[in-house]
């Protein structure tokens, strides 16, 4: 599956996991290493913001629930960011605590995607094979 996604896009995909769990870190990573080539860990929003200065990343894929500053808030940074460059980063928003006005929030804060955990590796698989930049025809 890797050699997969890695010959259809290229060099692979600079993926950025944002999540404050270690076991969920490790996991993540490891699955995400399989099919995405490249995954950098954020442990909270604060960190991401450090990563998303040091590198460009493809696909942001983080809990909403972080210490520090939370998910909502990293969108919305990420988002106005953004607004300087001609790039989109698809982020994805995911949680294991989906309250009934989650999903609104991080659409209104900028949200491409939205997941409940635990999230099976095969939903990921489609999301970087559907809206991976580096994919080509």
């Amino acid at each position: 599956m890797a050699d997969q996604v890695c010959s259809k896009t290229g060099s692979g995909i600079n993926m950025l996991l944002v999540e404050d769990d270690p076991p969920t870190q490790r996991m993540v990573t490891k699955s995400l290493e399989n099919i995405t080539c490249e995954v950098d860990v954020a442990g909270d929003g604060v960190e991401a913001i450090d990563k998303l200065l040091e590198k460009d990343f493809d696909l942001v894929l983080m809990d909403i629930r972080l210490p520090n500053l939370d998910g909502f808030e990293l969108i919305r940074h990420i988002r106005i960011q953004e607004k300087s460059t001609p790039r989109h980063m698809l982020i994805v928003a995911m949680t294991a605590t989906a309250l009934p006005n989650d999903y609104d929030r991080a659409m209104e804060a900028g949200a491409d995607i939205y997941i409940v955990k635990p999230v099976a590796l095969e939903k990921i698989t489609e999301i970087v094979m559907q809206y991976s930049p580096k994919q080509t025809s």
